[in-house]
């Protein structure tokens, strides 16, 4: 078998890893508490209705199942060639009989291995629906076909964008956006419905539960396989590119880095901001200001917070360069999807989409910073020199907190903007605005509080990275069971964007009173609850050094 004792070596690493049971735990974990609800609907109704209710258990589990492989997806597969790159064994490993083939196949199919035994573990829970009726095992079968063809897809991307690119976190970024373009794509295009299950195995489940969405004539869907069948060549494909990368996987990094393009990009913008430099470039005068981007001031010594400082002028995401670009692709994509959906700005869906994606983001961001803030200080060993200054648990972690609140404030404000914006043009109702500001900045506040709690227990910056998905993750399921919406931030949104009184009319809704009310009330309380998270994680973390910081030094 090529590349078999790669392989063997990567599922013994696995076997002994505790994030392995913990992934399984958290994949099983999530899926049974999002289906509970639907479990308790189907109690004590009639043998028709049990089966329609075992019918949907079967089709939102398999929506729910896709949803979480592509959280876990690339947080399994991410740094398979990055960690050989970052522990300096990758040279070590080409030079050995296996070879770049051996190589890439082994790492593939070691982490093919783990999504494919996840899903594995949900075949007695989907097997379980054919006793009530409703569900053909013909479904079940599909079903996990398409399932494994975006495994193979999710695998074959991980596995080349780990060996092109340099590290981990450009890794998870790429695959997340790639894999959401592949399920929600066709559907934004507004491809004709007849083609969007053959592109999205989103879609293509919605086809094999509801064949009549996409052919009205349509009993049973025959065009499922086209989906998997291009996942698993598509990803098969991207692992044959990956094996002939391999060896020039240094030379593919430097060509792939885009810090240059930036870099000019940067100094034309500012240029442009400051025509009187400009025309002195043009003129040939100011050849000595050969940087035009802003400098980080000096810290003026013994007044400001030096780790809010550090955070917010020399970790990456608080440098100005890379903190202005990333506020203006986000501003840049929120006027885009404007431009892109002219046809559907007075649609109300439209708007809960958008609030919806963007506290997504608000959610997934801060954390994903909070969780790396730690770890990264420790891998690189200056959190080492920070435990032996005179510096207090309390200014670290508050420095923290503030540094990483000014980096993401733009993105927390983004849909504030949105919801201004159409509030004016008379699409939304000024309630949502109510609900966004009970809802927001406590769920921004607990994302990056929990964010370092997490990178202060777990050694690497991946292994944070990934458990702090899972936290938030689980919070996300908690809506489903209990009164605490803003602990699921994108489903608050969507449900709490309300239309304008006329819109509202001319869509033929009567009057929304009491259940503006009741969400109202429901935000009072999730907003309580979540401030109150909130305080005890952060109390904890501030509250002794050498439990926290020390022990994490």
């Amino acid at each position: 078998m090529i590349g078999g004792p790669v392989f063997l070596r990567e599922v013994l690493a696995q076997a002994r890893r505790p994030r392995t049971y913990l992934f399984q735990t958290v994949f099983l974990g999530v899926l049974v508490l999002g289906l509970i609800p639907m479990y308790a609907q189907a109690i004590g109704i009639g043998k028709s209705r049990l089966a329609e209710q075992a019918r949907m258990l079967f089709e939102w589990g398999a929506y729910l199942q896709l949803i979480i492989l592509t959280l876990i997806g690339p947080a399994l597969v991410a740094n398979a060639i990055t960690e050989e790159k970052g522990k300096n064994t990758l040279d070590l490993l080409l030079l050995t009989e296996a070879g770049p083939w051996a190589i890439v196949w082994g790492k593939f199919c070691s982490r093919l291995y783990s999504l494919l035994f996840l899903l594995f573990l949900t075949v007695p829970l989907l097997f379980a629906l054919l006793t009530l009726g409703g569900v053909a095992a013909r479904s079940i079968l599909i079903t996990m076909a398409i399932l494994g063809g975006f495994s193979v897809l999710a695998t074959g991307l991980g596995i080349f964008l780990s060996t092109v690119l340099k590290r981990t976190p450009g890794v998870l970024g790429v695959s997340y956006a790639v894999l959401v373009a592949v399920l929600g794509a066709p559907k934004l295009a507004q491809l004709p419905p007849a083609q969007q299950p053959l592109v999205s195995p989103l879609l293509d489940l919605a086809y094999v539960a509801n064949p009549t969405w996409y052919y009205p004539t349509a009993s049973l869907a025959t065009e499922w396989w086209v989906a998997p069948a291009w996942n698993v060549t598509a990803g098969l494909a991207l692992v044959l590119l990956a094996g002939l990368a391999l060896p020039h996987a240094r030379e593919l990094e430097r060509l792939l880095d885009i810090r240059r393009a930036l870099e000019a990009f940067d100094r034309a913008t500012f240029l442009l901001l400051r025509p009187g430099r400009l025309l002195r470039r043009l003129t040939g005068g100011g050849a000595a200001a050969a940087d035009d981007g802003p400098r980080a001031d000096p810290r003026p010594i013994g007044v400001m917070n030096p780790i809010y400082w550090k955070e917010t002028n020399v970790n990456t995401v608080g440098r100005f360069k890379t903190w202005w670009r990333m506020n203006l692709a986000m501003l840049v994509g929120l006027l885009g999807s404007y431009a892109l959906f002219q046809h559907e700005l007075s649609n109300i869906e439209f708007h809960k989409v958008v609030a919806a994606v963007v506290t997504g983001f608000i959610v997934l961001l801060p954390t994903i910073i909070a969780a790396s803030t730690v770890s990264r200080e420790r891998e690189d060993g200056t959190l080492d020199l920070l435990a032996t200054t005179p510096l207090d648990c309390a200014t670290y972690v508050m420095g923290k907190v503030r540094g990483i609140g000014r980096n993401i404030v733009f993105l927390a404000a983004l849909p504030f903007v949105h919801v201004i914006i159409w509030i004016v043009g008379g699409v939304l109702d000024p309630t949502t605005l109510v609900f966004f500001a009970l809802g927001i900045p406590v769920a921004t506040a607990a994302s990056i509080v929990q964010g370092i709690f997490v990178s202060l227990l777990f050694p690497t910056t991946l292994r944070a990275i990934v458990a702090a998905i899972v936290v938030v993750t689980i919070e996300a399921a908690l809506p489903l069971v209990c009164c605490v919406p803003s602990f699921n931030l994108p489903l608050m949104a969507y449900y709490m964007v309300e239309p304008s009184q006329g819109l509202a009319t001319a869509l033929g809704q009567g009057p929304q009173g009491s259940f503006t009310l009741a969400k109202l009330f429901a935000c009072l309380f999730s907003a309580g609850t979540h401030l109150g998270f909130l305080f005890v994680i952060y109390s904890l973390i501030r509250s002794d050094f050498d439990r926290y910081i020390g022990r994490a030094a």
